[in-house]
This record gives C-alpha cells, structure tokens and sequence, in this order.
C-alpha cells in the first residue's frame, strides 16, 4: 500500500468579528466563548495564527512528514511566510485551489480504502486524472470530508448532504442566507435548507460499508432577538472516528447532538438521548464502538485526526476526551494550547484543516487550473 501524504491547508482565515456564531446546539457556549473575549480583527486573526502554528508545531514533534498547501506566497502574510520557512516546512503551490479548499484540505478529498480515493464533487471539472498512484479516483459529495468519516472500507455519512451550489452550509459564508436571517424572512430561509439525500447507493456500489447517521442541528444566536436552527452536514464537528489498537473502530461524539430539522425558528424535535439512540444503533449494525464523553471542554474537540500509524492529534484543553482516545490508539498528541479561535470563527476543527492521501495526488492538485 503506498503510503498517505499529509497535507494542512494554508493558513488564510480573515474572519470579521461580526459574523455570527454558528455551532452544533451542545457545543454553543463553547463557540461563544472566544468571543466574549476577543473582538478586534486583529486580535482575533492573531490568535487564530497562534493555534495554527501550535498545530505545526504538534505535527513536527509527532514527526508527521507533511507539506502546508498554498495558493502563491503573495496570499500568506510574509511573517507566516518566513516563520514557516525557519522551521524548515516544506510548501506546496496549489494555485487553483479556491480559497476554501486550500484552507480546508479535508473537503478536496479522501481516501476511504487503499485503492480508492474520493473527490469532492466541487473539483469535478479541474481535470484530475481517474487513477493516481495506483488508486481509483471517483468524484463525490462525500469527497468532501468534513462530510464522511472513514477508515479500512468503512464510512459514515450523515442521511442528507446540502449542496454548496445552492445553499453552503457554512451560514457565515452565505451573503443571501445571512441577509434572510438578518431580516427573519422566515419562508426564504426555509426555502434555503432543502438538502439532497447522501450518495449512499454510489458509495455501496464502489464497495464501501456505509453507516448513516441523522444530520445534526447547528444553532445560530441572533443578537438581541431569537435562535435560529439549521442542518450542519459535517459530521466530524460532532463525532470523530478512528481505529483502536484493538483492530476495532470507535466512534468518540459529543454528548449532546440533536437532530430532526423542524425549520429554522424551531428546536430540532430528537434531543442528545434520542439522538445518541440513533448513533448506539447504526455503531451497533457496524460494528463501530460508541463512546460519548460526559462533556466537552473545548470547541470541536472531537475533530481530532488520525494517521497512518494510528496516532492521533487533537486540541489540548480537553482531557477527558484525550483519555478516552488514549485507551484507544498508540499515542495522542494534543496541542500546547486549546484550539479555540479557529472553531469559534471558522467553524472548524484540526481535522478540517489537514488531508490525507496519495503524494501523487497533491502533485495533481498541484497543477489544476
């Protein structure tokens, strides 16, 4: 088997402070929290490079080999530049990447078994060749990773994907969905979160055992008038995957997800039992070990990866979800600091940032147009 390549995304973040919070419900007042603190632009992009680099800094003492993705040097400030270049990290130009994909490298693509990769159906058109390294490579909306766990033939997708040609999930990113919340045009907002059922029959057919889960419910604060609910379709925000030293799969989630979309100004109808009910029976049919934490102490702490060896890294400030993962694989590094900044304004966790795959498929990520 050839070996995956680790490759981060580059650090281009730029959140405004304004944007709201978006968040799994059980995980609100966590996001929240960085923001009670923080409001400048500048602080906030200062801290979100610090836990960018505390993430470097992780990767090099695990003596993960990777390469940090970038779009042109011109992109990166030149501080961040030369800092990578003093620690010796190795660049990889990807100049047609679109700013999201290049940031978060876990929605390019995975690799769910040894000879096949999955392509988010957003890079369809950037002629990526249909066999790289020995690896078939096939397009879809589970390619996109922040939408599917994986591991050894195995995937869990949630049962509804939203397709980000009509309606990104990512609220902050939406300027149509942000200005119908902002004016609580309740029917337009409705109108936006219509979803389309996941690529499960696609996934069998390539030979994948595919688990479903119920798509989790995000809560959006809005400022001095009300809450509004929506479909928040990456699964690893609210449950992460990896394999034991057991030869097992264990599936960490938090303990509080809800599910069942009633609209936008109604709390979703299954509540943390119900829905946890749900993940107990689809792990059962998989044969997937279920472990839920009493609680989490930081942001997407669940949104840890893990690598070829079966060590893992995840955010540090969240010891009791590191203990369960320490009873389970090799090693687990966390970072120096809590990864806080990023999820609370990026609505994004080290999982997110990080890909895994085929060196020959960054080389072709390297020169898509």
């Amino acid at each position: 088997m050839i070996e995956n390549e680790v490759v981060i995304g580059a650090p281009i973040f730029g959140n405004h402070p304004d944007l709201l919070v978006q968040a799994p419900i059980g995980q609100l007042d966590l996001h929240v929290e960085p923001r009670r603190v923080l409001n400048d632009t500048r602080e906030i992009l200062a801290w979100q490079a610090i836990e960018y680099r505390a993430i470097i800094e992780a990767l090099t003492a695990m003596e993960v080999p990777f390469r940090v993705a970038i779009g042109h040097r011109k992109c990166i400030a030149p501080v961040v530049i030369g800092w990578m270049e003093e620690a010796g990290l190795e660049l990889v130009e990807c100049p047609g990447l679109d700013m999201k994909h290049l940031t978060y490298m876990r929605d390019v693509a995975i690799r769910p078994r040894e000879d096949l990769v999955l392509v988010s159906s957003e890079m369809k058109d950037k002629g990526i060749p249909t066999i790289i390294d020995g690896c078939q490579v096939c397009f879809s909306d589970a390619g996109e990773g922040g939408r599917t766990h994986y591991r050894d033939g195995v995937v869990l997708v949630n049962d509804v994907v939203f397709y980000d040609t009509t309606f990104p999930i990512d609220v902050e990113s939406n300027p149509v969905l942000m200005a119908a919340i902002k004016k609580q045009d309740i029917f337009a907002v409705n109108q936006l979160m219509k979803g389309t059922p996941a690529p499960i029959d696609q996934l069998r057919e390539l030979g994948l055992k595919v688990g479903v889960l119920p798509i989790a419910i995000d809560q959006i604060p809005i400022p001095g008038r009300c809450n509004w609910y929506v479909p928040g379709d990456h699964i690893d925000l609210v449950c992460g995957l990896v394999k034991g030293k057991d030869g097992c799969l264990h599936l960490i989630t938090d303990p509080a997800p809800y599910h069942h979309f009633l609209g936008v100004q109604n709390r979703p109808l299954r509540g943390p039992k119900q829905t946890l009910e749900v993940y107990q029976r689809v792990c059962d049919e998989m044969g997937i070990v279920l472990h839920v934490p009493e609680r989490l102490s930081v942001p997407a702490s669940i949104n840890f990866v893990q690598f070829d060896d079966g060590r893992v890294l995840m955010t540090g400030g969240d010891e009791e979800v590191a203990g369960i993962l320490s009873d389970i694989v090799p090693e687990v590094r966390t970072t120096e600091i809590p990864i806080r900044c990023i999820p609370s304004w990026c609505k994004a966790g080290i999982r997110c940032l990080i890909g895994q795959w085929p060196k020959g498929f960054t080389e072709a990520l390297s020169t898509v147009t």
